[in-house]
């Protein structure tokens, strides 16, 4: 399979580099559309702000995470060289969320934002780009699994034809990538249906769950994995994150604690403290969460259906 799409000025432009690109570009959009619609909170320019900060960071964490545990003691030029290779593929998307995490905490405190409610919005475009992203991988003939030896199975999208060894493999990229998408469309439904009950971090933890158990299941076909000793280290951190997120989301939905304190909240709408950003006829209501104006005060006052404590 030719990974190269085309050639510009001698340099080959891999489809590797333009799938992730362009995932990477349909989750800035979606990010775009998801905080223009929290227009009491954020701004396409945060989005863009948010992206600029993490993107950076995940793929360098992402690629140091491939490439580092995989090095010689002590390493070589050429090991440290391969950390520059991106092109070549390959990325681990587990330490990659550590390097999207610290981008999005010093976004927040640089913005005074509530860390939780960026992530919840980051996660269906995480979840999204994740699906598209995969496949780079089938491109490069990467992420595949265990070898299919029974022809009733060698078929795309079950099994996928792996050049190098001639032989068909489980198809590992295409089982995350259409988990991921059914995930993304389960949360975009229940944002949209359920978004003003659901508690601060909830999605969050909830892709914790989600991811820990969807890629700790997949290790165990997968082959060219990362071992300490006879343990699968991916699959043994992504089995503890999961029963973290649990313990956490269920601690969470009891009310035992909290994601975002009082404190978080007020800062995270400080904005409408500065008398440039409300007009006159104004105020912000931090516990609703909304703008509220002159009119909608005088029209619950004259008995109209707009009630100020809405939630």
């Amino acid at each position: 399979m030719n990974d190269v799409a085309f050639i510009i000025f001698g340099i080959e432009i891999k489809w590797y580099a333009i799938i992730l690109t362009a995932s990477m570009v349909v989750a800035l959009v979606l990010l775009v559309y998801l905080m223009s619609r929290r227009k009491d909170e954020f701004s396409a320019d945060d989005a863009l702000e948010v992206f600029l900060f993490t993107i950076p960071l995940a793929v360098i964490f992402a690629r140091l995470g491939f490439v580092v545990p995989r090095m010689n003691f002590p390493p070589t030029w050429d090991d440290i060289a391969e950390i520059f290779a991106i092109r070549d593929g390959g990325l681990t998307i587990v330490v990659g969320l550590f390097g999207g995490a610290l981008g999005i905490l010093l976004y927040c405190l640089l913005r005074k934002k509530s860390f939780f409610r960026v992530v919840d919005l980051i996660i269906p475009c995480l979840l999204i780009a994740q699906a598209l992203g995969r496949w780079g991988n089938f491109v490069n003939q990467e992420l595949y699994g265990l070898e299919i030896t029974d022809p009733k199975f060698q078929f795309f999208p079950i099994a996928v034809f792996i050049d190098a060894d001639g032989a068909w493999h489980c198809a590992n990229f295409i089982y995350e990538a259409a988990a991921n998408f059914i995930a993304f469309l389960v949360i975009m439904f229940v944002m949209r249906k359920y978004g003003n009950k659901l508690k601060v971090g909830a999605i969050s933890v909830g892709y914790l769950i989600w991811y820990g158990i969807l890629r700790g299941t997949l290790e165990f076909v997968k082959i060219d994995q990362l071992k300490w000793g006879n343990v699968r280290a991916v699959q043994l951190i992504c089995y503890i994150f999961a029963m973290i997120g649990i313990v956490i989301f269920i601690l969470l939905e009891t009310g035992v604690i909290k994601l975002e304190t009082e404190e978080m909240k007020r800062r995270h709408f400080s904005r409408y403290k500065d008398p440039e950003v409300m007009s006159t006829n104004e105020r912000f209501d931090v516990t609703r969460e909304r703008v509220i104006t002159s009119d909608i005060i005088d029209n619950a006052d004259n008995g109209g259906g707009e009630d100020v404590n809405e939630q």
